[in-house]
């Protein structure tokens, strides 16, 4: 169900996961979040949050800059 290497992250708490390649599973957990509207909500918010979180304008341009930083001071080398 979760992954161990996800276990105590930010991510258990906004993450359905499923086996690869396995429809089934899939299947049970889509009928198992229209069946749980409680959990639906829960990680409709945890998801909303993540990328209020995550993906802010400040955060993206810092990362552009980071990244052409790099990007010169490899040109350099």
């Amino acid at each position: 169900e979760i992954m161990p290497s996800l276990v105590g992250s930010e991510m258990c708490k906004e993450t359905v996961l499923v086996p690869p390649r396995d429809p089934r599973a899939l299947a049970e957990k889509i009928k198992s979040l229209l069946q749980d509207k409680t959990l639906r909500e829960k990680l409709g918010r945890a998801g909303i949050e993540r990328v209020k979180q995550r993906f802010t304008i400040e955060r993206m341009v810092r990362e552009y800059e980071d990244l052409y930083r790099k990007l010169m001071e490899a040109r350099r080398e």
